[in-house]
C-alpha cells in the first residue's frame, strides 16, 4: 500500500472512530471519569510519540540541531498562535470543566477551529507515513488517542450552546472530516515535504508536545475530579505501550 492510501486509510479510520465513539460513550457511560482517563492516556501517548518516536526519527541525518530545535518551537508556536486568534474553547469537558478553561467560544469558532485542527492532524499522520509506514502507525496511535477525547468534549459544547444532537454529531464528523483534506495537502507538496523530511517531522512533534503539555497534562493536574492519582495509571499505560511499539516495529 501506498504512503498516500495508507494516510487516507488511517484519517478515515480515526474518523469512524471518533464518530462511533461520541455515540457510543455520551449516550451511554461518559461522565467526567472516563473523560479524565482518556485524557490521561492520551497524554502518555502524545509524549512517549514525541521522545521516543518522532525526536529520535527526526534527528536523523540533522547537520545542524538548531535547525530541528527550531522546526519544534515552530510547530507549538503555530498551535499556540492558532488557538488564540480562533479564541476557541479547547476544553475536554463537560459542564464540570468549564470554569477552568478559555471564555466560552461561539459554536462557528468552535466549528472553524475544530475543522483546521484536523487538517493539523491529517499533515501529522501524512508526513509520518511518507517517512515510513511504522512511524505512520504510531502516530497515526497518538492523534487517535488526542482526537476521541477531543471530539468527544467538543460534542458537549456544541449541545450547551444550543446546538440539536444530530446537527452536533454532523458538525463534529464533518469537521474531523477535514484531516483527509490534510492529507491530500500533504502529498500534493510532498516534493517540498521530501526535500525537508526532518524538519517537517520536527514541526510535526512540536504540534503532538504542545498539545500534551498544554491541553492535556493541566487537565490531569488541575481537574476537579476527586481521586486524580489513579489517572496515572492509564497515563503510564499511553507510555509504556508506545515505548513497546517502538521498540518491536523496525526502523
Amino acid at each position: 500500500m501506498s504512503a498516500f492510501w495508507a494516510a487516507i486509510l488511517a484519517t478515515t479510520i480515526i474518523d469512524l472512530i471518533e464518530l462511533g465513539s461520541i455515540i457510543l460513550v455520551v449516550k451511554k457511560f461518559w461522565n467526567e471519569r472516563v473523560e479524565i482517563r482518556l485524557v490521561s492516556f492520551a497524554a502518555g501517548v502524545l509524549l512517549a510519540t514525541v521522545f521516543l518516536d518522532l525526536l529520535p526519527e527526526a534527528a536523523k541525518g540533522v547537520n545542524e540541531p538548531k535547525q530541528l530545535f527550531t522546526a519544534i518551537l515552530a510547530g507549538m508556536l503555530a498551535l499556540f498562535f492558532f488557538e488564540r486568534l480562533m479564541q476557541r474553547d479547547h476544553s475536554h469537558g463537560t459542564t464540570g470543566h468549564e470554569g477552568h478553561h478559555h471564555p466560552p467560544a461561539s459554536r462557528y469558532f468552535i466549528i472553524i477551529g475544530d475543522g483546521l485542527h484536523s487538517m493539523i492532524d491529517g499533515f501529522a499522520i501524512a508526513t509520518s507515513f511518507i517517512v515510513s509506514f511504522d512511524l505512520g502507525i504510531v502516530t497515526t496511535l497518538a492523534v487517535l488517542a488526542h482526537e476521541v477525547p477531543h471530539q468527544i468534549g467538543d460534542y458537549s459544547i456544541l449541545r450547551r450552546r444550543g446546538v440539536s444532537k444530530w446537527r452536533a454529531l454532523i458538525v463534529n464528523f464533518t469537521s474531523a472530516l477535514a484531516a483527509l483534506l490534510g492529507v491530500i495537502i500533504t502529498f500534493a507538496f510532498q516534493g517540498a515535504i521530501q526535500d525537508h523530511l526532518n524538519l517537517f517531522i520536527g514541526v510535526t512533534a512540536g504540534m503532538l508536545l504542545y498539545i500534551a503539555a498544554v491541553n492535556l497534562l493541566p487537565e490531569m493536574l488541575h481537574g476537579k475530579v476527586k481521586g486524580r492519582v489513579l489517572y496515572l495509571t492509564p497515563f503510564i499505560i499511553g507510555l509504556v505501550l508506545i515505548s513497546v511499539m517502538t521498540q518491536f516495529l523496525p526502523d
